[in-house]
């Protein structure tokens, strides 16, 4: 019993010692997003005692946001009516993505002048264009089928669309003519968008200023665009456009009958919608930040979102304030065009806010993100049961626009991408997701799209990524709400879904690289019209594994040889024949005795000879390896391959990970290749110790370094890894013996290791923290070791 008390008592202690931690420690504080019960005064009370400060309180959900200085991140699960902690991560800025060939990589933006400015066409003139002119919507909408809305003055009149960005940069005449923009708020508190680097003069931008980043102008313009741009018939963009888009471009000519302008229009898949900025992430370099949002900020949005429809629908008058903002609104859409991770696909709190969405009356749709080639690789919100997550397709007249622009050499274009086909863009995000589901929604065009924002007001800008690809699907459901305003937002959002069109696509591509199909808007809308469209959302039943979840799509994982410590021999595939842009995907299940995996790629081999494959480089085969993080692309490779090519991943995180093969988009023909897979067993670092943590739950376990250690290394596995479903997020932190924290094992990754050079002689605490624990209890190892030597943390004395 004496025993039992002093082993107790030395607990005691090692707790106090975290607890006195200096709060400057890591030079800063850690914003967490607190799940609890309310009333919250208590908590926020308790917070504020422990030097935090409590950020936001949310309405929509039981949450609160807090900020708290590093030492006490441990302490705050203790606090009583804390139910679960997220960390509050930066969402990425979302930028334009450059497009992979073998050569070099294509610019994600380009920007090329426009030499005169028209006015933007009424509703009628639209509606004649697209009778006139049926096949321009080839390059401005491409397939969606929103021309025969269009004609039939199906606009997106009335219909508000917020667009959850990066505000709005005033001055562009796509946008401004017409006056699309009706107002906006910034979200962004001013804390958050003046950090580092941000300079000290740094205030608060509102969401409509020119210091915004251009990317949410550029996708309010693909959704309301509306206006004609006219250039001379010696123009770089308007002979591209002639020679592969004719009738995109409207040849005005003189008397004699030479061209003398060439007028094309920037029309976007619902010109006559309004659209409201939900501004979430800072405004640019240098004026503040510049940087991503803080996914608490994400959750502002969608909640203010949610509030002005229910405000609306409860029968507040919409009107605008002088600084642009409303108390009251009818916003029918939303449109998220950024993403970032999550352990709990479809049921973490992004996600979930989604849903409040479609039951307050909004249609959401969000870019499933820029981290293809690979599987499970799509981004949050756009996991959400309820989004319509929106996939990025490359067709061939962009591509071959955006390279004769680049290169000034008529032609190249086509020479660089002979394949008619439309295909997945590589880099899209691909499904399923990690619950099982097929994922994207729907694909629209993602290359090379054409717009304004990112540079001058008299420039156009040609962006790529799933980003554009969003707002255009979100312009599709802007023309349902117009064309039938009595369906609800789930009627609208499985109209779309169930109306898609497969076929579009000519790639090979399967439901988990171009989820239903293209964007066709007249089908959605037959469907509307015929009734019958169902008013619910699915939702999936789920298992542990990742691998089991899969299977449900048609997907099944395979192993490798691990029976032997250094094998050579290994599993052999046949990979293709591919056609240009089509997929091979191969989902490896690593378990935790995996020391090595060993992927080798075999007898590369084009299908048509040289003299017929692309003229200016061969064809060749995309090889790409993902690591087993989901809901992000962590690619260990990602190449072009004409010849053999091995790849070792050397202590590879548990899990699935993704081999990826795909026809180059700038192949003439099909391409083979032989894949193996061998591994070898890993040799089990020593244990420390074991055990079971619960979430909130942390542990703190003394081991004494030795003087004269010149490698310490730490390692934290557990079972809730990648490979399940939802992910454990368990941390390892290091308190050293001058009682400096070390968080660099508080991350993403599983396990968590850290290696210490040189460390100073003396006490350590490893401090195990289950600080996202879903599953309720999960169990872990902990192994610690000075040199290669297994240190224990020390016993109880003894009686």
């Amino acid at each position: 019993m004496k025993a039992k008390f002093r082993f107790l008592s030395l607990g005691v202690c090692l707790l106090f010692l975290v607890g006195t931690v200096r709060a400057d420690d890591r030079d800063g504080r850690e914003r967490i997003i607190l799940k609890c019960t309310k009333p919250s005064t208590a908590l926020k009370a308790t917070i504020e005692g422990l030097g935090g400060q409590v950020l936001h309180e949310f309405e929509e959900v039981d949450a609160i946001v807090v900020e708290i200085p590093s030492a006490m991140l441990l302490q705050v699960r203790q606090i009583p009516g804390v139910q679960a902690a997220y960390k509050d991560a930066i969402v990425p800025l979302p930028q334009p993505t450059g497009v992979k060939h073998p050569a070099h990589e294509l610019p994600g933006l380009l920007t090329a002048d426009a030499e005169t400015i028209g006015e933007p066409m009424t509703e009628q003139q639209i509606a004649d264009f697209a009778a006139s002119h049926p096949d321009a919507y080839r390059f401005t909408n491409i397939l969606t089928g929103a021309q025969a809305l269009h004609l039939r003055r199906i606009q997106g009149q009335g219909v508000v669309v917020a667009v959850m960005d990066t505000g709005i940069r005033p001055g562009f005449p796509h946008l401004d003519l017409r006056r699309a923009v009706i107002g906006g708020e910034n979200l962004v508190p001013e804390a958050n968008e003046c950090r580092r680097p941000a300079p000290p003069t740094c205030r608060s931008v509102p969401a409509i200023d020119s210091r915004n980043d251009g990317h949410g102008t550029f996708v309010s313009g693909m959704i309301a665009a509306n206006v004609t741009f006219r250039f001379s018939p010696t123009s770089g963009f308007a002979q591209a456009v002639r020679r592969y888009s004719p009738a995109s471009a409207n040849v005005i000519q003189s008397p004699s009958g030479t061209a003398q302008f060439v007028d094309i229009p920037m029309v976007g898949t619902a010109p006559a919608s309004s659209i409201y900025a939900l501004k979430v992430f800072p405004c640019r370099r240098p004026f503040c930040a510049g940087d991503g949002a803080f996914t608490s900020d994400i959750l502002r949005a969608m909640e203010r979102a949610i509030q002005l429809r229910r405000n609306f629908n409860s029968g507040v008058p919409p009107v605008r304030k002088p600084d642009g903002s409303f108390d009251s609104l009818n916003i029918s859409v939303v449109n998220m065009s950024f993403g970032g991770p999550t352990l709990f696909a479809g049921r973490d709190l992004l996600d979930s806010m989604t849903d409040r969405m479609l039951a307050a009356g909004i249609v959401p749709v969000a870019a499933a993100g820029n981290d293809g080639p690979s599987g499970i690789s799509g981004t949050s919100p756009g996991t959400a049961l309820g989004t319509i997550t929106a996939g990025g397709a490359e067709t061939p007249v962009h591509l071959r626009i955006l390279l004769d622009l680049i290169t000034g050499a008529p032609g190249f274009g086509l020479l660089f991408r002979p394949d008619e086909n439309i295909q997945t863009a590589l880099f899209s995000s691909r499904g399923p997701t990690a619950d099982g589901r097929s994922a994207p929604g729907l694909v629209a065009n993602a290359v090379a799209s054409f717009g304004q924002g990112f540079s001058a007001p008299n420039f156009l800008d040609f962006a790529s990524g799933t980003s554009f690809a969003s707002p255009t699907i979100a312009g599709g459901a802007a023309l349902l709400r117009r064309g039938f305003p009595t369906a609800t937002a789930r009627q609208i959002r499985n109209a779309l879904l169930l109306g898609g069109n497969p076929g579009v696509i000519g790639d090979g591509s399967t439901a988990q690289d171009r989820g239903a199909g293209f964007l066709n808007v007249v089908q959605a809308s037959a469907l509307l019209a015929a009734g019958g469209v169902p008013d619910t959302v699915v939702v999936t039943e789920f298992e542990d594994e990742v691998a089991e979840n899969i299977e449900r799509v048609g997907l099944k994982a395979v192993g490798a040889d691990s029976d032997k410590e250094d094998s050579d021999s290994g599993r052999t595939f046949q990979v293709g024949p591919l056609k240009p842009g089509q997929r091979a995907e191969f989902f490896v299940d690593v378990d935790e005795d995996i020391g090595s995996l060993t992927v080798s790629v075999a007898d590369v081999t084009p299908e048509l000879p040289p003299s017929q494959q692309n003229v200016l480089f061969g064809d060749d085969l995309f090889f790409a390896v993902a690591r087993a993080k989901t809901s992000f692309g962590d690619y260990a490779e990602n190449s072009f391959l004409t010849g053999n090519h091995t790849l070792v991943l050397a202590n590879p995180e548990p899990g699935l990970v993704r081999v990826t093969f795909a026809g180059d988009d700038t192949n003439a023909g099909r391409m083979s290749a032989r894949l193996t897979l061998s591994s070898t067993k890993r040799r089990e670092p020593p244990e420390s110790v074991d055990g079971k943590i619960a979430d909130g739950q942390f542990l703190v376990f003394p081991f004494f370094i030795p003087a004269g250690t010149n490698e310490a290394d730490f390692e934290l596995a557990w079972k809730g890894n990648w490979g399940h479903y939802p992910t454990n997020d368990l941390d390892l932190i290091l308190l050293r013996p001058d009682r400096r924290l070390d968080f660099s094992g508080a991350t993403f990754n599983s396990p968590e290791r850290v290696r210490v050079l040189n460390p100073p002689a003396g006490l350590w605490l490893a401090l195990v923290n289950g600080f996202s624990v879903p599953t309720g209890k999960d169990k872990f190892e902990l192994s610690v070791t000075a040199d290669g030597h297994r240190l224990r943390p020390p016993r109880p004395p003894e009686e």
